[in-house]
């Protein structure tokens, strides 16, 4: 179950929930979207990733990564996400994707 926090309101209501389930993704907003990309998925790591839109309430897919991780830094920056370190397979990556 998936939850925003009003401020106004103080209160917590749902959301529509992410296609695929995850633990330990990169998570970073974008042009007032919140992406969540890579992480694990029953012990499979991941490359792809969701956008959520909250004005819709929608989750979409976005272009996956090259390199599956997962307990990576994200962050935002001039228009686009970086993907920086994390787990690559069975080693700690020093790559980064831009």
């Amino acid at each position: 179950v998936l939850g925003v926090f009003g401020f106004c309101c103080r209160e917590w209501c749902d959301i529509k929930p992410m296609n695929i389930g995850r633990i330990m993704p990169g998570v970073a907003v974008l042009n007032g979207c919140i992406y969540v990309v890579g992480g694990e998925n029953e012990s499979l790591i991941l490359s792809n990733g969701e956008c959520y839109n909250p004005i819709e309430d929608e989750w979409t897919s976005v272009v996956g990564m090259t390199v599956p991780r997962c307990e990576f830094g994200m962050a935002a920056l001039n228009g686009y996400l970086y993907a920086i370190g994390g787990w690559v397979g069975d080693d700690i990556g020093g790559s980064i994707e831009m």
